[in-house]
């Protein structure tokens, strides 16, 4: 009964409205007898330019690692050949670690781990993996400063990704009128 409550279910109409939406993208693969093997959506934010792994389904009667890379290879190489969104995110909450694995074979470079959120299982965590499209680095607001204590953990993602080093802001020019 706690699933049923848990459950959204969407009408015909509804479900055409949202993959119909510009913000969603389901990229379904059939096999040559018809049937449906994998779904993979992905949400876009193209005001900020990115875009997510949203949910992934996968057929448990085929395999289930060489599925995956294709579906990821065919959504990679849709975004970008649209050029609309500059990064393409995923996590582990969404993906297996298997799963993650595979996404750095296509590019995708590892983000982090992430605690759960809060009222999460404390024991629950995230990793994420992001691969960054065409110039999207180098468009970067280089005049950035960053505050000593954030310092440390952008040099671990800068190394990872390659990122120029940063100069920390001096502390003491830091006014409330500079905080958002």
């Amino acid at each position: 009964q706690r699933i049923l409550e848990e459950l959204s279910f969407v009408d015909l109409k509804t479900l055409n409205e949202l993959l119909n939406s510009d913000r969603f993208l389901v990229f379904i693969g059939i096999s040559k007898s018809g049937e449906t093997v994998v779904i993979l959506s992905v949400l876009i934010d193209y005001e900020n330019r990115f875009a997510k792994v949203h949910r992934l389904y996968i057929d448990p009667d085929v395999d289930r690692s060489s599925i995956f890379d294709e579906i990821l290879k065919y959504a990679v190489n849709h975004l970008s050949d649209r050029r609309k969104v500059d990064l393409f995110y995923c996590t582990t909450k969404t993906l297996s670690l298997e799963q993650q694995e595979a996404s750095l074979k296509l590019g995708f470079a590892i983000l982090g781990i992430f605690p759960a959120g809060p009222g999460a299982d404390p024991f629950n965590i995230n990793g994420m993996t992001a691969k960054y499209f065409d110039d999207a680095l180098k468009l970067r607001d280089s005049d950035l400063k960053l505050h000593p204590d954030i310092l440390p953990y952008y040099n671990i993602v800068r190394r990872q990704l390659h990122f120029d080093e940063l100069q920390p802001v001096v502390v003491e020019q830091i006014s409330s009128a500079t905080v958002p």
